[in-house]
């Protein structure tokens, strides 16, 4: 992996982690069910772009665990628009805690995958 891709990926996880934060804030503290419907929608949308863009470099370096880090992708596509179905139906004090649900997700697929896969492909990269 190149120093720009592996800068891609880790300014991509920490801007998703910083977006998911803020969702969590604005649904802690009421704030306007629009703009942060709004924000869970860039969310999914920006996502799903760092997923395929993490899984072409997976290819092209033959990263063996490729398959199961995809099926995750695809499970964590299915959680992010089942909240945002639900997020949109509630009003937003009943929403509970979708976005911690959200973050807890994300960091569970982080430490499963995205950490196993960015050790191997700077391990194959030195």
């Amino acid at each position: 992996m190149t120093a720009l891709e592996e800068s891609r990926i880790v300014g991509q996880h920490a801007f998703h982690l910083k977006m998911i934060t803020d969702i969590c804030v604005a649904i802690r503290n009421c704030s306007k069910k629009t703009s942060t419907e709004k924000m869970l929608n860039i969310f999914i949308k920006t996502i799903l772009i760092h997923f395929e863009n993490e899984e072409k470099i997976m290819a092209r370096k033959g990263y063996r665990f490729l398959n199961s880090h995809r099926d995750d992708h695809r499970r964590l596509l299915g959680v992010f628009d089942a909240a945002l179905k639900y997020f949109s139906a509630c009003e937003l004090e009943f929403s509970g805690n979708i976005g911690d649900q959200i973050l807890d997700i994300i960091q569970t697929h982080a430490e499963a995958y995205d950490k196993p896969m960015m050790e191997y492909l700077d391990r194959i990269s030195s």
